[in-house]
């Protein structure tokens, strides 16, 4: 199952708008004293902010608003302004809050930097050494419902229901709050017993396609992509189901994740031989993911593959998510359609 990495599950963070507050992050970084510093974090008016700054003499300053304890990332100014993985060892993740911070390091070596006067970069450290359960449980921790945004795609959504309720007042009402808070309206709004979002694409040939035009038929939508390898292995199964129902009224749309890939898109249903069925792209990522006009944010979709089983009244019967589930769907298929061997 590809998940989103933590990246870009950061860059995607909203925020909601806010009375501002000011952090200042200012400090002494030895070792290059003419390089540059890199800053990036999500401002109070959710906006993705990407600051940087030379040093003079090793001293570097930041100044922004920002709506309370905030994950940035910090690090050594290299190619403009891109995100390395965190086995960069001249970049750090680090908490900004409210006020004066202060941070000392070596350059080539920031992953080490030692940060002063954010109470909430103190405890974050303190939370990563505990196991991720415990992580993700702290009800009145900032750092704690970061990390519990990050990995709550990886959870069953009645778990997440539950710790998401034990969150204090201020952390509900925080950045990463929030966000679970709509992650969890959202799922709960593409799970089984809810009509399903109807959507409009163009197909592989160019032919328009409106879910709401298949109404009568049971419709199985694929959640793919052309680079996902758990995907594209559990194709030649799909296939075989398609053929087994196909008479009985299921269509499949296969929704993939390509929207800049169209290429690898095209060749990996010649490769798999996946034109047999309905096949659009999920929607344009130049555009915000969080629009309606995004399949994948219209049916919740954080990880793939995803499979959404739809009846033939437009209701959601069943989700499946990895690989781990596709004897459930087996089963659900033969329920609805009978034994067919």
């Amino acid at each position: 199952m590809k998940n989103l990495n933590l990246i870009t599950l950061f860059s995607l963070l909203s925020v909601l708008h806010v009375k501002a507050q000011q952090f200042t992050l200012s400090g002494q970084i030895t070792g290059e004293p003419k390089a540059y510093i890199f800053l990036k974090y999500v401002n109070n008016k959710g906006e993705t902010v990407k600051d940087s700054c030379s040093l003079k003499n090793g001293q570097f300053s930041f100044k922004g608003n920002i709506n309370g304890p905030t994950h940035a990332y910090f690090a050594g100014f290299v190619g403009g302004f891109k995100v390395r993985d965190d086995s960069d060892p001249n970049s750090s993740a680090i908490f900004l809050e409210p006020g004066n911070i202060v941070a000392t390091g070596v350059y080539g070596h920031l992953k080490e930097i030692n940060v002063t006067g954010s109470k909430a970069n103190d405890e974050s450290i303190a939370i990563t050494k505990l196991p991720l359960a415990q992580q993700i449980a702290i009800s009145n921790s900032i750092p704690s419902a970061f990390i519990f945004n990050i990995f709550k795609s990886r959870l069953p959504l009645d778990s997440v229901e539950h710790l998401y309720k034990k969150l204090s007042p201020a952390v509900k009402e925080s950045n990463y709050g929030k966000e679970i808070e709509e992650f969890i309206i959202k799922m709960n709004d593409a799970s089984p017993g809810k009509l399903a979002k109807i959507f409009t694409a163009k197909d592989l040939n160019g032919k328009p396609i409106n879910l709401a035009d298949f109404k009568g038929h049971m419709v199985l939508l694929d959640f793919w992509a052309s680079w996902c390898v758990p995907c594209r292995e559990s194709t030649p199964h799909l296939i075989k189901l398609y053929k087994k129902y196909k008479t009985a009224g299921l269509e499949v749309i296969a929704v993939a994740d390509d929207d800049n890939e169209i290429k690898s898109w095209k060749k990996a249903i010649q490769q798999d031989r996946s034109y047999v069925w309905h096949n659009v792209l999920a929607g344009n990522k130049e555009d915000a993911q969080k629009s309606e006009t995004n399949i994948n944010y219209k049916y919740s979709i954080h990880s793939i593959p995803t499979k959404i089983l739809i009846d033939k009244n437009g209701i959601i019967i069943g989700r499946y998510t990895g690989t781990d589930e596709t004897g459930a769907l087996d089963k659900k298929l033969a329920d609805v359609f009978g034994n067919r061997d």
